[in-house]
């Protein structure tokens, strides 16, 4: 019934605050792979899909496969994408009830469940087409089935969980910090469960195999660009490019942690129950074992906790969090993925307390909390949705009410405009954004159909909502076809005629540029560049031949310029390699 009910109010929030709305940069990339692979598969079958499956390599292509079997029967379209992320949150509810049951009831479960499916981050990234409760749903699927497993003695269970693990990889690429650490877990308790170890290793060599194999279907081709990822972006020089440069050591860092988590995954109500919880749970618990009349010792009870589910579940979340945290890059959605465990501990920590008014005022409190997320994030009542922030010592501006979401938020800066209130979607003008790429598009593909050739399109800017990736969807929801297009940077000796000529004259140099009346504030934010003018690129590119094809008006006041360069003029190849990874590098550029 929660699955269900949640599911109608995410379909009506897309329907009333997205369809027809711009895009996360991101989103327009990930949905235009996944509508290539339908395409290819209906027009070279097994073939034609494969091609498209191998060739993308930058980023895991779980939630765009998903999405192939809605295009086939729905049609293509971005609403349609973008609902396919409820399968996903489905998965996730669900598993979060499991692991809730194993560590407690199922009542338990359900209260699991229940905070995991309102809590604010995973609301939030349910409605948009980006890979966080995808990648929640896989890591809480594969730690249920570890746990249904009971300690790998169940082959059934043993060959789900090394499949769910393997989807894990598939789900984002960072969360391959999450696979050893649930390897490290099912040796642990193959190998120190007591009885029938050979059928536990067994069962651990049978399940790591089924993972490998899954894993295998797309890091087979994709290995060598996930490792120069991890060696840049991950934890190489660049990374420090999209995080902090504070010491995982210091207590600066954790407290910064800290608080992101408050301001943007669980708001101030839900972590402090959360908080409250786990620390009345720890403190019961050392009681527990410090009890002098209790057999046998402390130290041996302690030890065989460690072979338990709530140990297991621990082991996961804390280490991987760890492990995920050791990178500067700090993404977005990064800490999703231990929610549900967070969340199934903290109930767990209820269960086990001996004190039933407290326990009672906790349950009650994490209800209430749900509750009143679930209606804040509906996006209906403005005295709930609206935003509340109070200054808490060491957390600083925390929000207990926000209505408004991370993609609402992008949104609104991306527009660089005035927001609408939380209740209110943004303008109807914000609808022609789409209708704009699609103008630009069909007026380049038009010149290539006269003139024969296949269109290398140059960018001269790159933005929130004017980007390669952007007209790139364009091209597919139209043409069905991709459209090669690269973000120009700016040329390194400043910007003159000569070197402006340069740069549309060595390779990847386009056949079509697109320029624009004036750059959006937020150009220099996302390029960390010198920016490129406009005006003088315009003269250099008519200087060598090119020519206006047609302006285009965008929904924010400003005008895109089409210029072609004539056919008889020589022009570079490349760009259309170059094409796919420069407007693909914004996912990068915030985390894999």
């Amino acid at each position: 019934m929660l699955v269900l009910l949640s599911t109608f109010v995410h379909l009506w929030w897309l329907n009333r605050f997205r369809d027809g709305f711009p895009l996360d940069i991101d989103e327009s990339r990930y949905l235009q792979f996944g509508m290539s692979l339908k395409d290819a598969l209906a027009d070279g079958g097994v073939r034609g899909f494969w091609r498209i499956w191998e060739a993308q390599q930058d980023f895991g292509p779980l939630l765009p496969l998903t999405s192939v079997p809605v295009y086939v029967i729905l049609g293509e379209s971005v609403l349609n994408g973008m609902a396919t992320q409820l399968v996903f949150f489905a998965v996730l509810a669900l598993a979060s009830y499991g692991i809730g049951t194993r560590l407690t009831s199922r009542t338990g479960g359900a209260l699991v469940a229940l905070v995991v499916a309102t809590a604010p981050a995973v609301v939030d990234f349910t409605r948009t087409y980006q890979f966080p409760v995808t990648a929640a749903a896989m890591l809480a699927a594969s730690t249920y089935a570890l746990l249904a497993s009971d300690g790998l003695s169940r082959r059934d269970w043993s060959i789900a969980w090394g499949t769910l693990l393997g989807l894990t990889a598939l789900a984002r690429t960072m969360m391959i910090a999450f696979i050893p650490v649930q390897v490290v877990a099912a040796l642990w308790l193959a190998l120190g469960r007591p009885g029938a170890r050979r059928q536990r290793a067994e069962n651990l060599a049978i399940g790591t195999a089924a993972g490998v194999l899954t894993a295998s279907v797309w890091f087979a081709t994709s290995w060598g660009s996930v490792v120069d990822y991890l060696t840049n972006f991950g934890y190489g020089d660049r990374s420090a490019s999209f995080g902090t440069e504070k010491s995982r050591l210091s207590v600066g860092y954790w407290t910064q942690e800290l608080v992101e988590t408050v301001r943007e995954d669980l708001y101030l109500p839900l972590s402090f129950l959360l908080v409250l919880a786990l620390g009345l749970g720890l403190g019961a618990f050392a009681l527990r074992l410090r009890q002098r009349s209790a057999s046998p010792p402390w130290r041996t009870r302690l030890r065989a906790w460690t072979f338990t589910d709530t140990a297991v579940v621990l082991f996961v979340v804390v280490t991987a969090y760890v492990l995920l945290t050791s990178s500067r890059n700090q993404g977005v959605g990064f800490r999703v993925p231990v929610v549900a465990g967070v969340v199934a501990l903290a109930v767990a920590s209820i269960w086990s307390l001996p004190w039933r008014r407290v326990r009672a005022a906790l349950i009650a409190g994490l209800i209430a909390v749900s509750a009143v997320n679930a209606v804040m994030k509906a996006d209906v009542v403005k005295a709930v949705s609206g935003a509340e922030i109070v200054d808490v010592p060491g957390v600083a501006a925390a929000p207990v009410l926000k209505g408004r979401g991370y993609i609402q938020g992008y949104m609104v800066g991306a527009l660089e405009a005035n927001p609408p209130s939380a209740t209110e979607p943004l303008p109807e003008s914000q609808k022609r954004w789409l209708p704009a790429y699609r103008r630009l598009v069909a007026g380049i593909r038009g010149a290539a159909r006269k003139q024969e050739d296949l269109p290398l399109v140059g960018l001269a800017t790159l933005e929130p909502l004017l980007n390669p990736n952007n007209l790139t969807l364009a091209a597919r929801l139209t043409f069905h076809q991709d459209l090669p297009v690269a973000a120009l940077s700016a040329p390194p000796r400043g910007a003159t005629l000569g070197s402006y000529r340069t740069l549309l004259s060595q390779a990847p140099c386009p056949s079509v540029l697109i320029t624009v009346s004036r750059l959006g504030l937020s150009y220099r934010v996302l390029t960390g560049e010198q920016t490129l003018d406009q005006k003088l690129l315009r003269r250099a590119a008519a200087s060598l031949g090119f020519a206006r094809l047609v302006s285009v008006a965008l929904p924010n006041a400003r005008h895109a310029i089409v210029m072609r360069r004539p056919p008889t003029v020589p022009s570079c190849r490349g760009i259309a390699e170059a094409g796919t990874h420069r407007g693909g590098a914004m996912e990068t550029a915030r985390r894999p």
